[in-house]
């Protein structure tokens, strides 16, 4: 028998979505059959239709609702939030991409991204994931970065990583003018 899909179903999986990063199509139904097996299929279909962007390549919600699902998830299942963050981390490090490619810049963000949040999670040293961000704020996928830090200080308060300006976007690397990708 088909399960109808409620709000509550659509909203915990976009806070694993948000959790994740912009995972792919494939990801979200993992997360979904994994964390939320309680949850029926088309629940994706329902956060793909919310979805700023959506495609099977790579799922992203809105700025604004990221920050605010981090934040709800973060406060009522941390523990959750951890076992994805993790599950994301195993995903990446089975999968890199080649060296000196953008793809492997915004892997290395990925990467960096979810370690930042596990160590603010768990009250460790962040000063690695943080260095890497700092690195790739100075790389061509800049703007990127700028996006992934604004997520995470939605979530866990601001987030320096040496060089945002007073608005606490990323100002845009020397000789590149603002806006410029």
């Amino acid at each position: 028998a088909a399960h109808t899909v409620l709000a509550d179903d659509v909203e915990r999986l976009k806070r694993l979505v948000a959790v994740a990063g912009h995972p792919s199509l494939e990801l979200v139904e993992t997360l979904r059959r994994r964390f939320l097996p309680d949850t029926p299929e088309d629940t994706v279909l329902w956060v793909l239709r919310d979805a700023a962007h959506g495609s099977t390549r790579e799922v992203r919600l809105p700025e604004s609702e990221v920050q605010r699902l981090v934040a709800a998830e973060r406060r009522e299942n941390p523990e959750r939030e951890r076992a994805v963050r993790t599950l994301v981390l195993d995903l990446l490090a089975s999968q890199p991409p080649p060296p000196g490619s953008v793809a492997a810049l915004r892997w290395e963000l990925a990467v960096a991204t979810q370690r930042l949040a596990l160590a603010h999670l768990d009250g460790h040293d962040a000063a690695a994931p943080l260095g890497s961000l700092r690195r790739l704020a100075e790389s061509p996928i800049w703007d990127e970065v700028d996006e992934s830090i604004r997520g995470l200080a939605g979530a866990s308060g601001r987030l320096d990583v040496g060089r945002q300006a007073a608005d606490g976007h990323l100002d845009a690397p020397h000789g590149l003018p603002a806006g410029a990708a």
